[in-house]
């Protein structure tokens, strides 16, 4: 656990080529990167909802799109031992930015439900007093 905290280990310029680890990583990250481009042909071509759900599962698919692109990127320059671009810290700032990318997205969702479900409130208490159609 110490050599976790070591700075040294953070930004090694040759840090050693994965081996098991990094073709599971590799294969993670294709998972992410297919379900993430399908996620969002689906929810743009063929779902006709126009809601903050739909708007919010973009986001997501933005997301993990961009983030499993750099993922894929960052594994093979770790493959190639490319000296700057496979240091480790590449991999937490990623780990990094999805994190602070995906509370924006849940604060995102969170603010717009509300809004959402209070515009339906008062269209409602509206819709009670308007005459209706014969």
């Amino acid at each position: 656990m110490n050599k976790y905290l070591d700075i040294t280990y953070w930004f090694e310029l040759y840090p050693s080529v994965w081996g098991r680890t990094g073709n599971i990583f590799l294969i993670i990250s294709l998972t992410v990167l297919f379900v993430s481009f399908l996620l969002k042909v689906y929810f743009i071509y063929k779902n006709n909802n126009k809601g903050v759900v739909k708007k919010t599962l973009i986001k997501l698919s933005n997301c993990l799109l961009t983030l499993s692109v750099l993922a894929v990127i960052y594994w093979f320059m770790r493959q190639q031992l490319v000296p700057f671009f496979s240091s480790r810290f590449w991999l937490l700032i990623i780990f990094l930015t999805a994190f602070i990318w995906l509370a924006f997205i849940v604060k995102y969702f969170v603010r717009k439900r509300k809004e959402e479900k209070i515009n339906l409130e008062r269209t409602a208490i509206y819709g009670q007093y308007l005459p209706g159609r014969k």
